[in-house]
């Protein structure tokens, strides 16, 4: 299982008890056997693929692989809408994929898991760590404010310590407070967030943790490469988060207890990762994730693919 120490700073590596207090509760159903949702007889020619672009998870790297998979047949479609917290029902994917018959592949923030049931779809998504999600969204939007860029005019203006006050406790937004649930559900309060996390955690959804995104590709071309293309995901649209400001324990300690549900999703999202690879003949996971620096994504895809041939 995940622990925090993947996290990409030392500061970022410690989670308080309380935030793993619910943990326990969940690890029966990670140890579960699980299908793969890519077995080559679940994919027709039929089947619409739904990328659920959760921001601030990889998701234009990985959009850039799907692009190169399904050329003309892939669409991204998140700047269509201007309304932030807009996300589609299953009759808006339903209209989307009966006017766009001749797409395979759709990208958007505004899908979430309410989809038409009587379509053949496999949906994804990448699931990051969420305390190091919220602070490269944060000072993401920092760096672009300075460029006059206003994606969130509360990280523009605010101190972080404000930042965490205001959307976090005093005024929590659904995006920010246990954001990643809000995106891949589409329920707003806390106990929705956690009763959809609950049956969620009973699927094997192609789910993955950021920092595996690369092998991500390499795993979709393996199991189905006459869709996926042979591609290694490189890094783009960064938060510059090597860079970034050292952030103190107290604010981490702040804005933990904040992502509990999204700390399990992202727990499972790792667990999945390693269930799919196992199922692959004379294949291995791999030790550790992939950490998101340039110079060790070529020599991680080439591992990687090693472990597949055996």
């Amino acid at each position: 299982m995940m622990s925090g120490s993947v996290f990409a700073h030392d500061n970022e590596s410690l989670w308080p008890p309380f935030v793993l207090a619910g943990w326990p509760l969940f690890i029966g159903l990670f140890l579960m056997p699980l299908i793969s949702p890519f077995d080559s007889h679940c994919i027709s020619d039929e089947t619409r693929f739904v990328f659920i672009h959760i921001p601030k998870c990889a998701g234009t790297s990985f959009g850039q692989f799907l692009q190169r998979s399904f050329k003309s047949e892939y669409i991204d479609g998140r700047s269509l809408l201007s309304d932030r917290y807009y996300k589609y029902r299953s009759s808006d994917v339903r209209a989307i994929l009966s006017s766009f018959r001749s797409f395979r592949c759709f990208a958007d923030h505004k899908f979430c898991l309410d989809l038409p049931e009587e379509v053949p779809i496999m949906p994804m998504t990448l699931i990051r760590n969420p305390v190091q999600r919220f602070l490269s969204h944060y000072f993401y939007c920092r760096k672009v404010a300075q460029c006059g860029i206003i994606f969130d005019s509360d990280a523009a203006e605010l101190s972080l310590s404000d930042y965490i006050d205001k959307t976090l406790y005093d005024d929590p937004k659904q995006d920010r407070y246990n954001g990643q649930c809000w995106h891949l559900f589409g329920v707003s309060s806390y106990e929705e967030k956690k009763a959809r996390l609950e049956s969620f955690l009973e699927t094997n959804l192609f789910c993955l943790p950021v920092e595996r995104v690369s092998q991500a590709a390499l795993y979709l071309n393996r199991t189905i490469s006459q869709t996926f293309a042979s591609y290694k995901v490189q890094r783009l649209n960064s938060s510059g988060s090597d860079q970034r400001p050292q952030v103190s324990n107290e604010l981490i300690m702040r804005i933990s207890p904040r992502m509990d549900l999204d700390l399990i999703l992202y727990q499972h999202s790792d667990a999945l990762y390693n269930i799919y690879v196992k199922q692959l003949p004379n294949a291995s996971a791999l030790d550790s994730p992939t950490a998101w620096y340039p110079s060790k994504l070529v020599s991680s895809c080439v591992t990687f693919l090693r472990s597949l041939s055996g």
